[in-house]
């Protein structure tokens, strides 16, 4: 993940060999929450609340109906 420092972040990951895109966005007002979109051949919404400023999880939905967790940072 790259932190843009304005709120945004781009991401890219690989989750069972696709290669996903997106950007997070900082939900208005809220200093740890925020909403992450990712798009490849299938797209995945995901939802995640930050702990600290360098770590955080959420959950994610793909198209397909799959549901996961994700772990933000390290």
């Amino acid at each position: 993940m790259t932190n843009m420092m304005t709120g945004k972040g781009r991401f890219q990951l690989d989750y069972r060999g696709e290669i996903l895109v997106g950007e997070a966005t900082r939900a208005p007002g809220e200093d740890r929450a925020g909403i992450a979109n990712a798009y490849g051949d299938r797209g995945t919404n995901c939802t995640y609340r930050m702990t600290t400023p360098f770590q955080g999880a959420g959950t994610c939905s793909m198209s397909t109906g799959a549901q996961y967790q994700v772990h933000l940072g390290s």
